[in-house]
């Protein structure tokens, strides 16, 4: 499953920060988007079905470029990647 992250950090500041909550053609706040998760979230959702949680990623792992966002992933230990994902990348099990 590819899950939008709403915790990336250019949505928290344009919710939490600016107060708008508008949603757009495009991006976290998709029009097509119907409920919003973080990793936390996505994890306990996960848990209430027949499937488990066999791996969960971000969209940093598969972007097939090196950006600004990658070089401090890496130069922070991931200590922040859960503000710099767009997407959450879920594989998941039959129990």
């Amino acid at each position: 499953m590819s899950i939008p992250n709403f915790s990336e950090f250019k949505n928290l500041i344009k919710v939490v920060i600016k107060g708008d909550f508008t949603y757009e053609e495009s991006g976290i706040l998709d029009k097509t988007h119907l409920k919003f998760f973080c990793k936390k979230n996505i994890l306990q959702l996960m848990e209430l079905g027949p499937f488990s949680v066999a791996k969960v990623s971000t969209n940093l792992e598969y972007t097939p470029y090196v950006t600004k966002k990658h070089i401090f992933n890496k130069l922070t230990f991931k200590v922040f990647e859960e503000f710099l994902a767009l997407q959450y990348i879920v594989v998941s099990a039959k129990r």
